[in-house]
C-alpha cells in the first residue's frame, strides 16, 4: 500500500513509465499580474491562456505562473527556483511592471533561454531597448499573429541554449579580458573589424536594407489574396531562418500588408517563394 501511496506522490511533469521516464520541460511566465478582476490581471490570462499555454503545451513544457502556483511555502522563494532552474522563461514586458524587470534581471543573470514579449506601443527602457522582444496586438487577431511570431522566437533561443544580454556581455568580456595577453587582443582587434566590414557589405547590399533604430532588417510587403492565403503565408514566413516579427497594417478580405522584421538579410527571392507556396496571387515589396 506504502508503494502505491508513493507512485501518486510522483510529481505531474514526471511522464511515461519503466526506465524510460522523461522529465517534462518547465517555461516560467513572468508577468504584471494585477488584482482580481483588473484590467491587467484580464490581460494576462487572456494572454497565457489563448497563446502561451497551448503553444508551449505543444512544444514539451509545463506553464508555471506566479498567481497559479498552488503548492504551499513561500512564493516568492518557489518564483526565483522557477527562474534560475526552468528551461525557459517567457517575460511579458507590458505596462513596465517593476517585478517584472527585477524577476528578468535575475534571469539574464543565468545565461538561460529568456523570451522577451509586450503589447505593441510598450516604450522598452533604454538598457533592455536592443534586445529580441516580440509585441504582440491584444485582441483576438493579436492570438494569431503572436502565436508563429513566438514559436520562432522560443525555438531559435532553445537551439542557441543561451541568451545574449547586457549581464553576459559583461561576464564574458570580463572573462575575456582577464585571459587576454598583447597578442591576443591584437587579433581580436582584427576579427572585429572583420566583422564590422562584413555588416558594412551587408548594408550596402539590394537584398536588404538596416534599420538602424530597432538593429533588425525590415520589409513592408503587400499582398493580394485571401484571410486564409495570408495567414499560411504568414504561419512559412515565421519558420524562416532569423525570422524576428510581423505586423499586420492593414488586413482585409482581399489581401494584407504586412512588416516583416528579421535578424538576418531578408531574401527577397525566397519571400516571393513562399508567396506563391501560400496560394498568394500577387506581392509588392518595398523598403
Amino acid at each position: 500500500m506504502k508503494k502505491n501511496q508513493e507512485a501518486d506522490s510522483v510529481p505531474n511533469e514526471i511522464v511515461g513509465s519503466g526506465p524510460g521516464l522523461s522529465v517534462k520541460k518547465r517555461c516560467f511566465v513572468v508577468t504584471p499580474i494585477g488584482g482580481g478582476e483588473s484590467p491587467t490581471r484580464r490581460a494576462a490570462d487572456g494572454l497565457i491562456s489563448s497563446v502561451l499555454k497551448p503553444l508551449l503545451a505543444e512544444l514539451g513544457f509545463e506553464v508555471f505562473v506566479a498567481h497559479e502556483i498552488s503548492i504551499t511555502g513561500s512564493i516568492s522563494r518557489q518564483v526565483i527556483e522557477h527562474i534560475l532552474e526552468d528551461e525557459l522563461v517567457i517575460a511579458n514586458l507590458s505596462e513596465l511592471n517593476p517585478n517584472v524587470m527585477y524577476e528578468l534581471a535575475v534571469r539574464h543573470c543565468t545565461g538561460l533561454p529568456v523570451v522577451a514579449l509586450a503589447e505593441s506601443g510598450t516604450r522598452l527602457p533604454f538598457d533592455i531597448s536592443d534586445e529580441r522582444t516580440v509585441f504582440y496586438t491584444n485582441d483576438m487577431r493579436g492570438v494569431y499573429e503572436l502565436t508563429p511570431a513566438l514559436r520562432s522566437a522560443i525555438e531559435d533561443v532553445l537551439v542557441r541554449g543561451e541568451t545574449d544580454n547586457p549581464i553576459s556581455r559583461v561576464q564574458k568580456n570580463r572573462v575575456l579580458l582577464d585571459t587576454l595577453d598583447q597578442g591576443d587582443a591584437k587579433t581580436i582587434l582584427i576579427e572585429r573589424l572583420d566583422n564590422i566590414e562584413t555588416l558594412l557589405n551587408d548594408i550596402r547590399s539590394p537584398r536588404s536594407r538596416w534599420k538602424s533604430t530597432t538593429g533588425m532588417y525590415s520589409a513592408k510587403i503587400k499582398l493580394d489574396g485571401s484571410k486564409e492565403d495570408v495567414m499560411a503565408f504568414v504561419e512559412k514566413l515565421s519558420k524562416e531562418h532569423g525570422f524576428y516579427g510581423c505586423e499586420m497594417d492593414n488586413y482585409t478580405n482581399t489581401g494584407a500588408e504586412l512588416t516583416v522584421r528579421f535578424s538576418v538579410p531578408i531574401d527577397m527571392q525566397r519571400i516571393s517563394a513562399l508567396t506563391s507556396a501560400a496560394g498568394i496571387s500577387s506581392l509588392v515589396i518595398s523598403m
